[in-house]
């Protein structure tokens, strides 16, 4: 099937190109190559079987456009995501990719999500995030000053409705946009857990590249201040679990929450930074503590740097782009 644009202002459609399997809008098999318009709350599901793959439709209000441009083009930015195999029996880590963001032009979403004890947290997660930060954004997008608000809110309200209660995920976001007033690109993080982001220069190998987001281990001395000091909880020299896991900080893990162990899902909000030169080096890379275990900010942006990026560059308008 595919998606476009198209028809009344606002308006999105899907058609079934002719598929082996069909395509299902709410049930009902669509005749192939025909438009049909889609609506918020829709479900399309890919194949005639009840457990094919399902895509929830979400349809809000488009922000803004950048100030001077009349009608701006789409936010632009090169990404690649790669979920290895893992451990039998599935895979638990899950990656978004929103560019742009459900009804807004000038915004874009990147997140990771590491799963324990299941993969289900991730993947709720996965599909609870993005709407709650569309949402929240409330048909604006971010000034220079960003929006620690609607992130944290975002986070909050999507460990509530995934209703995970013993499996969870670490979490690691970032949004990125341009400014309508300025048409500058700023990039701001929040995460939870052991999901990093790491930004800087890859042109130069990535030397000065660092984390833009914050350790939340039981092994971390800020997090064990914040354990005793707001949950009057001090954990013993050496200790590397708390009620066996290993973070602090994570979506999900609803029965570990009510019994008030210090386990929360309120992330740590980065302040935004501006992309500054936008030539396309400027790079961002999003991982699991799989990656961050074994790697630093700085050789992360360096074997971006080796898989390419000179043409990058900017957008079709001219625009700051990153690479993710």
């Amino acid at each position: 099937p595919i998606a476009e644009e198209g028809g009344d202002v606002g308006e999105w459609r899907l058609a079934d190109l002719g598929s082996t399997n069909g395509t299902f809008l709410n049930a009902e098999a669509l005749r192939p190559r025909r438009w049909f318009p889609l609506r918020d709350g829709d479900r399309v599901r890919l194949g005639e079987r009840t457990d094919s793959p399902t895509v929830h439709v979400g349809v809000m209000p488009t922000s803004h456009s950048a100030a001077g441009d009349g009608v701006s083009s789409p936010i632009c930015m090169r990404s690649a995501s790669r979920c290895s195999p893992g451990k039998p029996p599935r895979m638990e880590d899950r990656v978004l990719v929103e560019c742009p963001l459900r009804g807004y032009s000038q915004v874009a979403l990147f997140a990771v999500f590491d799963g324990h004890g299941g993969h289900e947290a991730a993947v709720r997660a996965k599909q609870s995030l993005p709407a709650s930060v569309a949402r929240l954004l409330r048909g604006k997008t971010p000034s220079a000053r960003g929006c620690e608000r609607a992130l944290v809110e975002a986070f909050l309200e999507c460990d509530a409705a995934m209703s995970c209660e013993y499996e969870g995920c670490a979490a690691s976001v970032m949004l990125a946009w341009r400014d309508d007033a300025t048409g500058k690109l700023f990039v701001q993080t929040a995460n939870a857990g052991d999901c990093h982001v790491a930004f800087g220069r890859a042109k130069n190998g990535g030397r000065g590249a660092k984390f833009l987001t914050r350790e939340h281990r039981v092994t971390s001395g800020e997090e064990r201040e914040r354990l005793q000091r707001n949950h009057g909880i001090k954990l013993p020299h050496g200790a590397r679990r708390l009620h066996g896991l290993a973070l602090t900080r994570a979506l999900g893990d609803s029965f570990l929450k009510r019994e008030k162990v210090g386990i929360i899902a309120t992330p740590d909000v980065s302040p935004p930074v501006e992309v500054v030169r936008g030539d396309g080096w400027d790079v961002a890379v999003l991982a699991s503590d799989g990656l961050w275990d074994v790697c630093s900010a700085e050789a992360a942006l360096g074997a971006a740097a080796k898989s390419g990026g000179s043409d990058q560059g900017k957008d079709a308008s001219g625009r700051r782009r990153v690479g993710v």
